[in-house]
């Protein structure tokens, strides 16, 4: 009786233990509700819009950092206080880290985070991608940065997805 009751006990407390240190939620907006100083250290977000978009990850809680928010690898929460930074693997960064909508906006920001920190490929996940054709918001191109796409990834003009012409700029 008491080594079920025992064995019961660790249990519960192995749950309570996961709880605190691992959360768990849908969004970068429900990510960004929760205090960095909290006991939960680590959190698992679904998705950057809605779960499973593309844009989720697993977080890390710094309550004493001031590093700059980029919406893809360092949230700051809503108080202020500390930031969450993204766990990240190699020098693959998928476009969707940086917002939940296949647009210019999206993918520009991958790019620019990208150059800025070393370089590295940016992954462009599968569908389609809707850029804008007027000057101020065509994608560009920047030092260090690679596009890699998946066999279905298209990348269109919006004001007219059917020309099936790409505003990618690649400087010199």
């Amino acid at each position: 009786m008491w080594r079920i009751i025992f064995i019961f006990f660790l249990i519960s407390v192995s749950a309570q233990a996961q709880q605190r240190f691992v959360k768990e939620v849908n969004t970068i907006a429900e990510l960004k509700q929760l205090n960095s100083a909290d006991i939960n250290k680590s959190c698992s977000v679904k998705g950057w819009l809605t779960p499973n978009d593309g844009g989720g990850g697993l977080f890390t809680a710094d309550s004493n950092s001031t590093a700059t928010p980029d919406t893809g690898i360092v949230i700051q929460p809503n108080n202020g206080v500390g930031r969450w930074t993204r766990s990240v693997a190699g020098r693959e960064y998928h476009a969707l880290w940086w917002g939940g909508t296949k647009t210019n906006s999206t993918l520009q920001a991958a790019i620019n985070w990208v150059s800025a920190n070393g370089g590295g490929w940016v992954i462009v996940d599968g569908g389609t991608w809707l850029v804008k054709s007027d000057d101020s918001t065509r994608i560009t191109m920047k030092s260090f940065v690679s596009l890699k796409t998946a066999a279905d990834t298209q990348i269109v003009c919006a004001s007219s997805p059917a020309d099936n012409w790409i505003l990618i700029d690649f400087p010199l």
